[in-house]
């Protein structure tokens, strides 16, 4: 069984993104058009209110928030390379085909 990453790359066709844009799979509605600021803000808040109430200790709390950094920036960066690599996909098939009609 191929792993979720490997997933995300096979679907890194452009038929996949073809079928997105043409026959509307996926929902436009649940586009966030929130600001990247505002978006952050906004959904980080319940974290730092849970962990200001967990760790009162403003000590405790710095290590607790740089364990926790540690870990989205592997995330971060782990799934920008992802994106960039399924970039590198579309327009390699892009540039490769040849049978447009």
């Amino acid at each position: 069984m191929l792993d979720y990453i490997e997933q995300t790359f096979n679907r890194a066709n452009l038929q996949v993104v073809r079928g997105l844009l043409i026959n509307d799979i996926g929902d436009l509605n649940s586009i966030d058009k929130r600001r990247y600021k505002q978006k952050i803000d906004e959904d980080s808040a319940p974290m730092w209110r849970y962990l200001e109430t967990t760790y009162p200790d403003r000590a405790k709390l710095d290590a607790v928030f740089m364990d926790i950094s540690k870990a989205i920036t592997a995330y971060q960066d782990v799934y920008f390379e992802i994106g960039l690599k399924c970039g590198a996909r579309l327009l390699h098939q892009l540039l490769m085909e040849r049978d447009i009609e």
